[in-house]
């Protein structure tokens, strides 16, 4: 008898702890998850190597995910900022199709229902651009050309604006893809948060003529390359934050020591993702609230049920020795 007590002493144990692990699981989706229905909006450049990818969630809800990185790790990043229960993003746009912003997006279009989904149209010759049209194409997803001056707005408010290329490029070969890059500003009450993708000095003064330009944020263009910013862009959009979205060690050196000096000349706070990986701005219709990176509640969370682990493994031991 007291041998059977002891097994269902233990079976009873083993249950408790599975619920209470599983109580923790539900915490830590809570919270990882906290600002999903909070009225804010959400801001994530994914730490995806040398390429970009960047996550808008409006203040209700709608998201928007601009390129989608160099490999299928935006998958398992969408894990982590949507709830496992949504599986719809409402707007997808390709800036242009090279490889470090384009591969990502062939996975998201196949595990996540699209709404709509914006590109320039350009021919090239690239077999995984050609997979992520048919994959456009077998889904139904309705697809916009777009150039400046297009835009989406949100019944929140907030807008995406498309401010390049200027002329439409569809069904156009060109000689540089990353000139005619397109360049996106998202806004929502005071912010404005501006998204330069790979493009060249030459398109920043087209910029400036044609749009005043007043910034929280924006994306650092070609991933921080020597000769990718100039100083009279930096001092005339007056950014607070600039976010380099760039591979730890990579092979072409970026971001460059140029760059850095010159941003840090105007006191503009760098953030990079070899750095601090997944980078996350909380905002709402006066500004950022706040920003974190690395270390997220779901991570701590993990540690904490490992550690329980590890102290439940110690006390078994500790009791069979007894």
């Amino acid at each position: 008898m007291k041998i059977q007590e002891k097994f269902k002493n233990q079976f009873y144990q083993k249950i408790f702890f599975l619920f209470f692990i599983l109580f923790l699981g539900i915490l830590a989706l809570l919270f990882e998850n906290k600002y999903y229905y909070s009225g804010k909006g959400e801001l994530i450049f994914f730490d995806v190597g040398e390429g970009d990818s960047i996550f808008i969630k409006t203040p209700q809800n709608f998201t928007i995910l601009i390129d989608g990185g160099p490999s299928k790790k935006i998958i398992y990043d969408f894990s982590e900022v949507l709830p496992f229960w949504n599986r719809k993003i409402d707007l997808v746009v390709l800036t242009h199709p090279h490889s470090d912003h384009l591969l990502g997006l062939n996975e998201v279009l196949k595990y996540y229902k699209v709404g709509e989904f914006w590109f320039t149209g350009v021919l090239t010759d690239d077999p995984n651009y050609h997979q992520l049209i048919n994959l456009i194409k077998e889904k139904n997803i309705p697809t916009k050309i777009i150039k400046m001056g297009d835009f989406k707005k949100f019944k929140d408010g907030s807008y995406l604006e498309i401010l390049w290329p200027q002329d439409s490029i569809y069904q156009r070969k060109v000689n540089d893809l990353n000139f005619y890059s397109v360049v996106c500003r998202f806004r929502f009450g005071k912010n404005q948060f501006l998204f330069l993708a790979d493009i060249n000095d030459k398109v920043e003064k087209e910029i400036l003529k044609k749009f005043n330009l007043d910034v929280q944020l924006f994306k650092v263009l070609h991933h921080g390359a020597d000769d990718s910013i100039l100083e009279d862009f930096v001092a005339k959009i007056h950014p607070d934050y600039a976010l380099i979205s760039v591979g730890k060690n990579n092979k072409f050196g970026h971001p460059s020591s140029k760059t850095l000096s010159l941003l840090e000349k105007y006191n503009v706070k760098i953030l990079r993702t070899d750095q601090l990986g997944k980078i996350v701005f909380i905002f709402n219709n006066q500004g950022i609230e706040k920003e974190f990176n690395k270390s997220t509640f779901l991570t701590n969370i993990f540690l904490f049920i490992k550690i329980i682990k590890e102290w439940k493994k110690l006390i078994y031991l500790t009791l069979l020795a007894t």
